[in-house]
């Protein structure tokens, strides 16, 4: 048996015993005191602490599992990186073990949400690596009420414990984010989860005094005669994959799949559980379309844009393929082939993507997936397939109007190999606004020299065959910035004029653009520090791609399952 699997049976054949479920029955005393905050004496540094003996326990019987035998589950997962799946090694979280044990109980089970990531077979759900309470209640506004659910697990608060964003009123914005929901989707019952433990130093105070708070929050909704549960997550310990992170491993996460299962055999003992009201039409709803947004005023938040392709996801590039300069969506996968969407007009700033195929332009060569990149090296405005050796020599497969909506390549050679350096360091970019993609080649610091492509399309073939392009090499076109490095340079056009910028990204995702006025030596750059605030996502998820196609980069928050959040780019901050 699988060692998730052995977890997860662990954990429900306490269900079918007598289980302590404080967090399933604070709600149900009227008169029970507050729950002591627990004590995470591994977290805190607090070896003179005791574990609080739960104070509001309730059995529940294994008859419990027969009682969903009759019942529709329509489950959102709702919440932040924990809910999505993130440092689980499926991508599923906690969902996979969830819907297991409930489709092997309930009538029938379907699992909702606009982001797709993992791998089981029912991989939606609604949850956004880096967002807080509001941010969740801004994805929650457009989702609940287009699905339907009527279950909604919740768990959310962790960013907002780590961004120190208004702690004292988020129990109070967690509250009405339920309200939200239920008002949206008016048969569902809201399982509130009390936050899992924090290995990060200092924080867990945070998370003792907001999970302290919560039995409150629920028994009020609860005496309101909403279907509310509050779900004790304190069997996951920092043991579990949680000394230096806010996401657990598969043992954490399988604990959590036990948990929330038993809230939902307590829910349905209660004849909490309806019948799902039947889900609405897309209606171009946009996530917190407002211009209050985490990146500042000059972003308008896009919400998740692309759900991914689901099952095993390959690596996601955002590539402009048909010249009509809205960036499509691509995956490619260990192979070299890739799978591609474009980017079609759908409410303004939303694509509507339409799947174009798969395509393996390297078929006759062994090429591996880490190996490819797209930028366009003629000009035609159409991004090509290049793959990249581990020295950065470069072939090239020229990107050409295929037929109807399909694309084609043809082959075009070695087009690079005037020197030899880490394929790491490496970057396509246009930095002189001539329609070309340069090469370029980023230091450890942050600084970059750059080849200019000369490709001339007047001497385009001799001897008819295609002739590469001509490459001149520009020593410090950027010097770096303080605090840059390798991993936080992004070269892309911020403000519409043709040429790449030089974008530095920190580790939370906030970013200093240094306009392209000429680069250096020839006009440098103007900074505009601060032009995107902390978007609360790790910096490897950071890309920026133009996907509206007015000429400026938008902001992409590409998860690892292939989904891709936006913020369309108005100027920035």
């Amino acid at each position: 048996m699988p060692p998730r699997r052995r977890v997860l049976v662990a954990g429900l054949t306490s269900v079918v015993a007598a289980l302590s479920l404080a967090a399933v029955g604070v709600a149900a005393i009227p008169d029970a005191v507050a729950v002591p905050a627990p004590c995470h004496p591994d977290a805190d540094g607090r070896p003179d602490c005791t574990v609080t003996e739960k104070q509001l326990t309730a059995a529940v019987p294994a008859e419990r599992d027969l009682a969903l035998s009759s019942l529709d589950i329509r489950l959102m997962p709702l919440g932040d990186s924990i809910t999505y799946g993130v440092e689980s090694s499926d991508r599923n979280g906690y969902r996979d073990e969830l819907y297991d044990h409930l489709k092997g109980n309930a009538r029938h089970v379907n699992f909702v949400g606009s982001v797709k990531t993992g791998s089981m077979s029912d991989n939606d759900h609604e949850g956004h690596p880096g967002d807080r309470i509001d941010e969740i209640a801004a994805t929650a506004d457009c989702s609940v009420p287009r699905y339907q659910p009527n279950v909604i697990a919740l768990h959310a608060g962790t960013n907002d414990i780590g961004q120190n964003f208004a702690l004292s009123s988020a129990p109070t914005r967690l509250r009405n984010l339920v309200d939200q929901t239920l008002a949206d989707s008016p048969r569902a019952t809201v399982l509130v989860a009390q936050l899992i433990p924090i290995g990060k130093a200092g924080l867990q105070s945070r998370v003792d005094a907001y999970n302290a708070a919560l039995p409150g929050v629920v028994r009020d909704l609860q005496n309101e005669g909403k279907r509310v549960l509050l779900v004790d997550m304190s069997r996951v310990l920092v043991t579990d994959g949680l000394q230096n992170d806010a996401h657990p491993n598969d043992e954490g996460y399988a604990k959590m799949a036990a948990a929330w299962y038993e809230s939902v055999l307590e829910a349905t003992a209660r004849g909490w559980i309806q019948a799902p009201l039947p889900e609405n039409a897309p209606t171009g709803c946009t996530p917190g379309d407002s211009d209050d947004t985490a990146l500042g005023t000059g972003w308008r938040n896009l919400g998740v844009i692309a759900p991914g392709y689901g099952g095993t996801p390959g690596r996601t590039i955002i590539a402009e393929l048909n010249g009509d300069k809205r960036a499509d969506y691509l995956q490619v996968y260990p192979d070299g082939s890739f799978r591609a969407s474009a980017n079609t007009v759908g409410t303004p700033g939303q694509p509507d993507w339409v799947d174009v195929g798969r395509y393996a332009p390297a078929a006759q060569t062994a090429v591996h997936g880490d190996e490819v990149r797209f930028a366009d090296l003629n000009g035609d405005g159409r991004d090509d397939y290049l793959v990249v050796g581990s020295t950065s020599e470069v072939r090239a497969y020229l990107n050409v109007r295929g037929s109807g909506d399909t694309l084609a390549f043809v082959p075009w050679g070695i087009v690079f190999r005037v020197d030899s350096f880490n394929r790491n360091n490496l970057r396509f970019a246009d930095v002189t606004g001539d329609g070309r993609d340069d090469l370029l080649r980023v230091g450890a610091e942050g600084a970059v020299h750059v080849y200019r492509n000369m490709w001339d399309p007047a001497t385009e073939r001799q001897a008819g065959e295609p002739q590469p392009p001509a490459w001149r090499l520009w020593l410090d076109w950027a010097g770096g910035t303080r605090g840059s490095s390798l991993e936080a340079v992004r070269l892309a056009d911020a403000d519409g004029d043709g040429r790449a910028d030089y974008l530095q990204v920190s580790v939370e995702g906030a970013v200093h653009a240094f306009l392209n006025r000429g680069g250096g030596g020839n006009g440098g750059f103007q900074a505009r520090y601060d032009w995107a605030h902390e978007s609360g996502y790790p910096r490897p998820y950071i890309q920026f791609a133009d996907i509206s196609g007015d000429g400026r980069a938008d902001y992409l928050v590409v998860y690892q399952g292939g989904a891709v959040r936006a913020w369309l780019n108005r100027g920035g901050n």
